[in-house]
């Protein structure tokens, strides 16, 4: 019952944002991408705010110094790789959500169709996320984990050193 609260609510969030204007591919050149409708973001290297955006496809960012997603809706995946900062907060993705071999990752208030992965981060804090497959939190050094709705199975445990 909760996986099917979670695809509903993250069907129709897609349909609220709407989309205006001609949707396009971006990689987040001016460091903030805000309010529009896009069909994919892609960055490499580069630090990037997504506020409030409508994303048709996936959102795939690599290497990033500061990477921060809220209150956006992707209609796909969400993957945030081997940067430093990884912030996702009150984002709705139709797919998964992967953060894995940051520095820091927060995966705050987010809500995902699919599972949310976040593995071998030094720091990680995932909390309050609604997930309506699996939640896997491995191999991350330092971890904060609570307050999960999870439709699947939540595995969410520590290594390295705990602090």
């Amino acid at each position: 019952m909760k996986s099917q609260k979670l695809i509903v609510l993250a069907s129709a969030v897609c349909l609220m944002f709407g989309v205006s204007g001609a949707a396009r591919a971006v990689d987040c050149v001016s460091g903030v991408i805000e309010g529009t409708a896009v069909d994919e973001i892609i960055i490499n290297g580069k630090p990037c705010l997504v506020d409030y955006v409508l994303v048709l496809g996936d959102v795939t960012v690599l290497n990033s110094e500061d990477f921060t997603m809220v209150n956006s809706a992707v209609n796909g995946k969400v993957r945030v790789i081997g940067g430093r900062y990884a912030t996702l907060i009150g984002n709705i993705t139709t797919s998964d959500i992967v953060v894995s071999n940051n520095e820091r990752a927060s995966v705050l208030f987010n809500v995902a169709a699919g599972s949310i992965r976040v593995n071998n981060n030094n720091k990680a804090d995932v909390k309050r996320n609604g997930v309506a497959l699996n939640l896997l939190c491995i191999g991350n050094t330092r971890l904060d984990s609570f307050q999960n709705e999870v439709g699947g199975e939540e595995d969410c445990r520590r290594s390295g050193i705990i602090q």
